[in-house]
């Protein structure tokens, strides 16, 4: 996994980002809670890594660092509309890394504010430079999925994020419970069951940390499955 940088301008950028996207669950319907409230770790996880590509190992990068600065104090200030064109303005001009982070951050903008088809086409143009970086912007645009109600495009971005996240221990099981939130949501019991026994099998230690009853989930996916 990428070393994370915790210089002030990276560690704030994520910092904002968490506190605006903290309380974004109350803003779903009872009805569309079929993700857990994590989507400020997936972002997290996404600027981590590009801080640490965009300040650490591009340096040089000073006019674009300056680029995407200004949107990120008007995000600081709470102008999240302000920010929002910034972030969009920067991702149209400057490619490789900080246009992928303007991408990202958008998109977390976005889908805080319930705009899910808008944070999909935000991260439809995301070019993640690490396979990492990659998956969990494909959970976050699956979580987007998910909230706009297309279930099976969810699924998609989750089979993809954990192929790409190449049995990382400790998101490769996340991406696969998120999967497993939407087998059951779609009425899928054996995939969901199937997808459980595999982070049993695969991942104990995670499911150990998480606190997570897999054994109960199991037993009510295969329940609901010999019901069918």
């Amino acid at each position: 996994m990428a070393t994370k940088d915790n210089t002030p301008e990276n560690q704030n950028s994520i910092d904002v980002l968490n506190e605006r996207l903290t309380d974004m669950s109350t803003k779903v319907e009872d009805n569309k809670k079929i993700i857990t409230i994590v989507v400020v770790v997936l972002v997290a996880i996404i600027l981590g890594i590009l801080g640490y590509i965009y300040l650490v190992r591009n340096p040089k990068a000073a006019r674009a660092a300056e680029a995407i600065g200004t949107p990120d104090v008007q995000l600081a200030l709470g102008n999240d509309s302000v920010a929002l064109m910034g972030y969009q303005d920067v991702a149209d001009s400057y490619g490789s890394t900080v246009g992928a982070r303007a991408d990202v951050m958008a998109a977390g903008i976005l889908y805080e504010n319930g705009d899910y088809e808008q944070a999909i086409a935000a991260l439809d143009d995301f070019d993640a430079p690490e396979e990492l970086t990659a998956a969990a912007a494909l959970a976050l645009k699956g979580d987007s999925y998910a909230n706009a109600g297309n279930l099976a495009e969810a699924a998609k971005c989750y089979e993809k994020a954990i192929k790409e996240s190449d049995n990382n221990p400790y998101y490769t099981p996340y991406f696969i419970l998120k999967l497993a939130r939407i087998d059951h949501a779609m009425g899928d019991y054996q995939a969901e069951a199937d997808a459980y026994e595999k982070v049993k099998a695969q991942y104990p230690s995670y499911a150990a940390s998480a606190q997570i009853d897999v054994d109960k989930y199991i037993a009510r996916a295969k329940a609901l499955a010999a019901q069918k």
